[in-house]
This record gives structure tokens, sequence and C-alpha cells, in this order.
């Protein structure tokens, strides 16, 4: 199989608008196979948040976002537009995989909507704060033939790692770092906000957890299966129960817990 190559940021199909996908083509062949296509190449990214259509050759505005922003599934998004943005910003860092190594600093609204369309023809609006938000955003600049970099400040090279060197090495990532997430999401009946907000943090800041435990009324994995997972740390954010020792000392670093204080 041919692997599908992302274009980098010389190819000038990045600098093109992207032209609309007609409503009735949305569930045809067509489109359907560069889905498939967008969702492959993302998801053979160890790093890949999001990916636009023009960066696989297809000038169409159409992006998709992992299913490791998600936790739940690839997310389609066919001829979006950002109908609502907050006033307040906030400089987050960013990196793409059409501009790969260079990473910097990129003003972005807290809060965004957006109208779009999904696989299936259907029109819906959704609204994204944090990590999200940023994706919005960024994804749409790439559909009007904008890079992070045309906006970014600090812009600075961090190549990839060498084999075998440390995880916590600056130019490996934060991506790295192996972690289980303990906190009751808002999502929840006895979801905490705050849980929310440090999850949306660690994902800015590249970090997604190898398992999200966000129910503190539902049986915790046993201390084999944590183990398994072989965990750099625990992050522990407003959880609602009291971990065991045992478990607090199973990971390298041993378990964090974030105050509401911070």
């Amino acid at each position: 199989m041919t692997k599908i190559k992302i274009l980098q940021r010389d190819s000038p199909l990045l600098r093109e608008t992207a032209k609309p996908v007609p409503i009735k083509d949305i569930k045809s062949k067509k489109i359907l196979n560069i889905l498939g296509r967008m969702k492959e190449v993302l998801n053979a990214e160890e790093d890949g948040a999001a990916i636009a259509a023009p960066q696989i050759g297809e000038g169409l505005r159409i992006f998709v976002v992992s299913k490791k922003i998600s936790n739940t599934k690839d997310l389609v998004f066919i001829n979006p537009e950002i109908i609502k943005a907050s006033k307040k910003t906030k400089k987050v860092e960013e990196g793409c995989l059409s501009v790969r190594w260079l990473y910097g600093q990129v003003k972005r609204s807290e809060k965004v909507t957006l109208r779009a369309y999904d696989e299936k023809g259907s029109r819906f609006e959704r609204g994204a704060s944090g990590l999200l938000a940023q994706i919005f955003q960024h994804e749409t600049d790439h559909l009007n033939g904008i890079l992070f970099t045309d906006k970014a400040e600090n812009v600075q090279e961090i190549p990839p790692p060498s084999r075998g060197s440390s995880p916590l090495r600056r130019g490996e990532g934060p991506q790295k770092i192996k972690f289980v997430f303990f906190g009751s999401l808002p999502d929840s009946k006895a979801g905490s906000r705050f849980s929310g907000y440090v999850l949306e943090e660690l994902k800015t800041m590249g970090l997604s957890p190898l398992l999200n435990i966000s129910s503190a009324k539902d049986p915790l994995p046993t201390i084999e299966e944590l183990k398994k997972l072989d965990a750099d740390v625990f992050v522990v954010a407003s959880f609602g129960k009291i971990l065991p020792k045992e478990l607090i000392e199973l990971p390298k670093y041993k378990t964090l817990n974030v105050h509401p204080s911070l």
C-alpha cells in the first residue's frame, strides 16, 4: 500500500482557498474516499490532532479531528465556518503536520462556535473551548490558505528525537509522557468543571491520557490492569475519591494531585 503523503509548506495548494463541497456530493464515493484517506494519514501520525483536505492534496473545505482528541471517534467537518468567536484570546503553542518541525505561539479565541456538515450530509453546530477551539481555528485557516507560521510568534525548530532518547528531553515533546487521568468530568452527574479545565489544559500541551477515569462511583481498574499501562504518572483533579496508597505509588513518577486552589 502506498503511503499517503502530507503536503509540506512549499506546496502551492496549501496557499489556495479550498472549494466548498456541493451538498449533493457529501455522501458520494469520492468524498467518502477522501475522508478515508484523511483518517488513515491522521491516525498514522502519533502527534496528529487534525488534518485538512488540502494537506493530502484535495482542495476541498473538509477537516477531520482525531479520535485522540475527541476520545470517541474521528470527527468530520465539511464546509465548516466559524460563526462565533470570543473576544477573549490566548496565546497557545502550535505546530503543524505540514510545517515540520516548527513550533510557535499563536493568538486564538478561547471559545468558538462552528457550523458544518457531517459525513452523512447533516448540518450541525458545535461550540468549543480550549484545545478543540484552537483546532477549529487552525484548520479553518488551512482551508483559507493560511499556515500557522503566518500568525505565529517565537517560531523555533524542534527536530524529531533520535531513537532511544529520554521521553522527557526537549525535542521529543510532551506527547511522549504516558499518564492516567482521574477526574470527575462535567458530563457525569457528579462531574467537576475544574477536572474538565485541567484535562483541556493538558491536551493543549499535547498531553493525551492513556486512560481517562471519569467517575469515582465506578470500580477502579485493578492494580494489575494499571501496571500493564506502564504510565509515567497519574494525574488527579477533583476525582471525589481517596486513592489507595498502592495505587498512588504505582507509576514511575507517582501521582500528581492538582488542587482547585492552584
